[in-house]
């Protein structure tokens, strides 16, 4: 499949190139199949799944859509990844060269999906999901997806901060039109102000040290420029300062760290 993905990344054809994608992803489905075949993948019960230990002496373990833990050999793991990267580069042709066909949007969904199941932990695939939301002007759904790859970055369950209080917000508002809000619970919601409020909006220093293990710079950068999109300041920042202690001179960079940081003071 390594020819097939060499020659969709240089033609100049976003048709050219779809086919090539497609030749790949074939060929690496194959290869998928015979794997499988050989050596069913173990599945675990999701008592299991909940546990932090991802990984055993077969290979690697990922949860699937359906809350399952999957072990899996490292020679399918990557198969799996290099499907799902090569369905990523498919949507995001049709998101640029092609984004007037009338299919596009489905095409795009549908090979999100298809990498999703074929790679639930690829963050990529969850990123180039906000992309497309972005463009569909469906914020809520593409800051989930955002935070989502986020976490699968960092390992991150800050990232889900937001929403913890957001939710937390949604039960007290319930419970006062209902006559049932009590004390503990407004404590509870000014608390959880008080924290981000004591670290002006930004994640704290535990939390940035869980994101030393961003993915490549051009990446990393591309989900920063998503975040600023969905009003995700303060991650923005973070990651950002991530590239920037990766490449100190580059010039995009500073920009959008400029107006995350403009931003920010403005919220």
């Amino acid at each position: 499949p390594k020819i097939h993905l060499y020659l969709a990344q240089l033609s100049n054809s976003p048709i050219k190139s779809q086919n090539h994608f497609q030749s790949a992803l074939n060929v690496l489905k194959s290869k998928l199949e015979s794997i499988e075949a050989l050596d069913p993948s173990i599945q675990i019960d999701n008592e299991t799944c909940n546990s932090k230990d991802k990984y055993n002496r077969s290979g690697v373990g990922i949860v699937t859509n359906d809350h399952k833990l999957k072990v899996i050999s490292l020679e399918e793991f990557q198969i799996r990844r290099n499907c799902s990267g090569a369905l990523v580069e498919m949507t995001e042709i049709y998101l640029m060269d092609l984004c007037f066909e009338p299919e596009a949007e489905k095409k795009c969904l549908s090979y999100l999906e298809m990498a999703s199941e074929l790679d639930p932990t690829n963050p990529e695939s969850l990123q180039t999901l906000a992309s497309v939301r972005i463009s569909q002007s469906n914020i809520k759904e593409a800051t989930k997806a955002l935070r989502l790859a986020l976490s699968l970055w960092s390992n991150n369950p800050v990232a889900d901060l937001d929403i913890y209080e957001e939710n937390l917000q949604m039960e007290v508002v319930e419970k006062t039109a209902e006559g049932l809000v009590d004390n503990e619970d407004q404590q509870m919601i000014d608390g959880e102000r008080d924290v981000k409020e004591e670290s002006g909006g930004l994640l704290i220093e535990e939390d940035q040290d869980k994101l030393s293990s961003l993915p490549p710079f051009e990446t990393s950068a591309q989900w920063a420029k998503l975040a600023l999109e969905c009003n995700m300041w303060s991650y923005s920042i973070e990651v950002l300062y991530g590239c920037e202690a990766e490449i100190n001179e580059d010039g995009e960079v500073h920009y959008l760290l400029g107006i995350a940081l403009y931003l920010l003071g403005q919220s």
